[in-house]
């Protein structure tokens, strides 16, 4: 591990924390991969283990549990038979719970695959960057560095944009906690500059992602109290800027992402009074991104099974907002006419006329049961347009229905009379009147169990 060490500061690695996790490395490797995924590691040496497991010592040894038994079971489904390898693991947990530090972590994953950037590499980047403060000077130094330590660009990308945001967290921190105002304005310049390294990573190299976004839009919602100085609010009004600013620079395509990301309908407590700051800064996000994401969202009525896709519970929440709550910029002038417009369409188009179709299904069904986060009420409020429904009623009834399905058209139209809309807005079509006709009989014949209400034939 020699050429891995020598790429750290002296003060970055723990000599314990190494030959522990060497030896389990070598012990058994299989082990050691799953000791790393999720919690595991935390749950058998860490943290967890000291806090699920210490306090209840004694009780264990009073009932006659091992300590180590989930430790054993997951040492087998390793695949590790040898009765000295088991026993030489479980030693090595051990003495992990005991002498490592709570950099143990970072330590075994150095172990099982080198980082692309380490600390120090980083700071020697952000001391040259500080110093010519150009997007080229990134450019250059993740490609030389890719090569240099023969890793991709994507990995070095990663673990770059994650360096600038956990040292900036750190900085913020450093800034709350600081005594003197001299510390809290070295701390919270440095901030602001790490904060324009971000932002020109982001922008000038074109590596905006939504985790990315996520990330910075998290932690200025997570600072955004923090008012008391001059210097904070100076630092509060950058990174709204810039989260603004990165809003403003996205596809729609993107920002389909991006509006999920500062999705108006998140809540969260109140617990430190800047509540209202946080609604302030989502609405201005969601103002930027929402418009972009509803154009992006009107063209799922093009493409193949696009509508169909939002039946997929938990996914596309961006879309689905523009599509099915009353607020969503697709009822402001100009894209509503291009919706209109392209509902139209479906009338020459099959894969729109498709979609068209599952999107009204979507509707007239979500009046009973919503939609995933949708409510009813706010499709309701969608339906209560009467123009809108008017022409996806007859774009949807344009073609030819057969006859099994009849029946469920008849159904969503007497629950769209019901929501409001006047029956003359919803024609039958001479097929549609026939079967209406015919469930009317039926039901003068039989007790009217599951069958259509009788609206007035328009």
């Amino acid at each position: 591990m020699q050429p891995q060490i020598v790429r750290h500061d002296p003060d970055e690695l723990n000599w314990v924390d190494m030959w522990l996790a060497q030896m389990l490395r070598l012990e058994s490797y299989p082990f050691f991969e799953r000791l790393l995924k999720g919690d595991t590691l935390d749950k058998e040496a860490g943290t967890l283990f000291q806090l699920l497991r210490e306090p209840s010592r004694n009780k264990l040894q009073e009932e006659g549990q091992d300590k180590n038994q989930n430790l054993k079971q997951l040492i087998k489904e390793s695949g590790v038979g040898n009765p000295e390898v088991f026993q030489r693991l479980i030693q090595l947990i051990e003495a992990t719970r005991s002498r490592s530090s709570l950099k143990f972590r970072y330590v075994c994953e150095l172990a099982l695959r080198p980082h692309a950037v380490t600390w120090k590499e980083f700071r020697l980047l952000y001391a040259t960057w500080a110093a010519d403060r150009r997007g080229s000077v990134l450019a250059d130094w993740i490609a030389r560095h890719a090569v240099d330590r023969s890793v991709s660009t994507d990995d070095v990308d990663d673990e770059l944009f994650e360096a600038i945001a956990v040292r900036r967290d750190e900085c913020l921190s450093a800034a709350a906690e600081s005594a003197s105002i001299m510390e809290h304005q070295s701390h919270t310049d440095e901030a602001g500059i790490l904060l324009q390294m971000s932002e020109q990573y982001l922008l000038d190299l074109d590596k905006l992602t939504a985790p990315r976004f996520r990330k910075l839009y998290g932690q200025a919602s997570y600072w955004i109290g923090f008012r008391k100085n001059q210097n904070d609010n100076v630092l509060r009004d950058q990174e709204e800027t810039s989260l603004l600013k990165l809003l403003s620079s996205a596809s729609p395509t993107l920002s389909i992402e991006l509006l999920e990301v500062v999705n108006p309908q998140t809540w969260s407590p109140d617990i430190d009074g800047a509540g209202t700051k946080r609604q302030e800064l989502r609405d201005k996000c969601v103002a930027i991104a929402a418009p972009k994401a509803a154009r992006e969202a009107i063209t799922f009525l093009t493409r193949e099974g696009g509508v169909q896709s939002l039946t997929e519970r938990g996914r596309f929440a961006a879309v689905k907002h523009c599509f099915f709550r009353p607020d969503s910029p697709i009822w402001k002038p100009g894209l509503r006419d291009e919706l209109f417009e392209l509902v139209r369409r479906g009338r020459e188009d099959f894969v729109i006329y498709t979609n068209v179709r599952d999107y009204f299904s979507l509707l007239t069904s979500g009046l009973e049961n919503g939609l995933d986060s949708i409510g009813r009420d706010d499709i309701a409020g969608v339906l209560s347009d009467e123009a809108f429904v008017r022409c996806l009623w007859e774009t949807v009834t344009s073609r030819g229905v057969q006859y099994r399905m009849q029946i469920n058209f008849l159904r969503a139209r007497q629950s769209l009379i019901q929501n409001g809309i006047p029956e003359a807005a919803l024609p039958l079509t001479d097929e549609l009147q026939l079967r209406l006709k015919e469930e009317e009989s039926r039901s003068t014949q039989q007790p009217p169990s599951g069958s259509v209400p009788q609206p007035s034939v328009s």
